[in-house]
């Protein structure tokens, strides 16, 4: 229902020629209301001009564009380790199988499992809101390495605390099981809830956009559906140990904090433009525009025309 508040991307409307339309958004968002701010300008033209340049160097994009060059090369695992890592980080386990996981906590209490349950998701739904409000704060890369680094250590002590208290029947460890149950789902809120849309968006260009996020949704479908027929069988398999199979995960986990290491790039500051550049080198086909010349040719318009 909300969504017709939503305004219309001035991309999509330079893209579908409806100029005027797109400076509108552009002025009342980044410039309060004045289309002949120079920043609004810059941004204007900076949109107009990559968007005219993507389209003369490709009129139709397809899916094998993401195999053409190194850039986009780049993105297609980028998209693929969103869609897997958003699914495969554990965070299935808790979702699914938390009545299973607070019975090996010694929590027997339906009501105090619903609880908990229900704690912990509010606690999440909170740090999620508040962590996509203040990632041009931050930073996309810090808070990723920060969630999947937090992810990893949480995962690291569950495993030990599960172990503890199956193996040496240690007296605690099945409620410092609660308390890392509940930390996980704190640091997997912190990235891969409320930045996992607005990363792949960023790391795009505009003509691949809308297929890279389909990439990216079909593989965490994929992922999810992976899940929700392998784990009850891992489940069953680990039955007297389930310690045992979260130390798969645990391993997992770290393979995914170094690809996040290595591979996840800082997005915050440029326009979605620039960052092409970033990926792209010298091969990003942006429109090279200097925003004190188009300062000066906008205002020298002005006064012509005023003439």
């Amino acid at each position: 229902m909300f969504i017709y508040w939503v305004p219309e991307s001035p991309r999509f409307l330079i893209a579908k020629d409806r100029h005027e339309k797109a400076l509108a958004i552009l002025a009342k968002y980044h410039g309060n209301g004045d289309a002949n701010n120079p920043t609004v300008q810059f941004e204007y033209r900076e949109i107009k001009d990559t968007i005219r340049l993507e389209l003369e160097n490709r009129k139709n994009s397809n899916y094998l564009d993401f195999f053409r060059t190194k850039g986009n090369r780049y993105r297609l695992a980028v998209l693929l380790s969103l869609g897997v890592f958003s699914q495969w980080s554990g965070n299935a386990i808790i979702s699914n199988y938390q009545s299973i996981l607070y019975d090996t906590a010694n929590v027997k209490n339906p009501t105090q499992k619903l609880g908990l349950s229900g704690g912990q998701t509010a606690l999440a739904l909170v740090v999620s809101v508040t962590m996509a409000m203040m990632v041009d704060r931050f930073g996309r890369r810090p808070i990723f390495l920060a969630a999947t680094g937090g992810m990893f250590a949480t995962f690291v002590f569950w495993t030990l605390s599960a172990g503890l208290d199956e193996e040496q029947h240690l007296p605690g460890a099945s409620k410092a099981m609660i308390v890392f149950i509940w930390l996980f789902g704190i640091f997997y809120a912190l990235a891969w809830s409320g930045l996992l849309i607005g990363y792949a968006i960023e790391i795009l260009p505009y003509r691949l956009r809308a297929k890279g996020l389909m990439i990216m949704n079909y593989t965490m479908q994929a992922a999810l559906t992976l899940n929700i027929y392998a784990n009850p069988v891992a489940f069953t398999y680990f039955d007297k140990k389930p310690w045992k199979f979260y130390l798969i995960y645990t391993c997992w986990i770290f393979l995914e904090l170094v690809f996040v290491y290595f591979m996840y790039v800082e997005t915050r500051g440029p326009t979605l433009e620039e960052l092409a550049k970033v990926i792209d080198g010298p091969e990003a086909k942006v429109a090279d525009l200097d925003l004190q010349v188009v300062e000066e040719t906008h205002f020298s318009k002005i006064e012509v025309e005023r003439i």
